[in-house]
């Protein structure tokens, strides 16, 4: 039986086209090689713009941010501060919810009955269940406390120094796309080169 890789031979492929086919299966083209044989292998990858456009949003952040007025950054630490208390409070009444009804589904395991003695496990298991939820979904440690307000300047250079780590973040990760696809363009260059391309 032919496989992905096989069946185009009984149709005449060249060599080259066998092993340009189970190349997407290696290195470089691994990414491709769920596509359609079909799909053409391009003759050099380009590197994804991902990092180098979130680059560009993080350094207009940034200059924004350097250039924001205190005042500005005062009136958005407020919003910044409802927001993250009304999240706070919100969290607490969906773990206080959710732990009624757990604890009514967990009134309801405990008082069932097993039928016979080999659903005792199974009871056993359901009450379990319920108990390591409450315990793993209902806690409300991190929220027992609100969080500390953030004044105007707080705020600014809490936000000034996330764009400055985004920057980093991206700029390694540009760099770090561009060495991969040039490698990857390395290896598909060896490979045509071998089949005399």
């Amino acid at each position: 039986m032919p496989t992905g890789y096989t069946a185009d031979i009984k149709d005449g492929i060249t060599f080259e086209q066998y092993a340009m086919n189970c190349a997407r299966a290696f290195g470089a083209l691994i990414s491709m090689r769920d596509e359609s044989s079909d799909n053409p292998i391009p003759e050099q990858f380009k590197p994804s713009d991902y990092h180098e456009e979130a680059l560009k949003t993080a350094k207009a952040e940034l200059k924004k941010l350097e250039a924001m007025p205190l005042s500005e950054a005062v009136r958005i630490a407020v919003k910044y501060n409802e927001s993250k208390e009304n999240q706070r409070l919100k969290a607490i009444a969906e773990r206080r919810s959710l732990k009624e009804k757990y604890q009514a589904m967990l009134d309801s395991a405990v008082s069932w009955q097993p039928p016979t003695d080999d659903h005792k496990d199974l009871h056993k298991f359901m009450v379990d269940q319920i108990e390591k939820s409450i315990e793993y979904d209902c806690s409300g440690d991190f929220y027992a406390k609100p969080e500390k307000q953030l004044s105007g300047k707080e705020w600014l250079s809490q936000q000034t120094e996330r764009a400055k780590e985004n920057i980093a973040y991206h700029r390694k990760g540009q760099a770090e796309e561009i060495a991969r696809t040039d490698s990857r363009n390395a290896w598909l260059q060896s490979l045509r080169e071998s089949l005399g391309r």
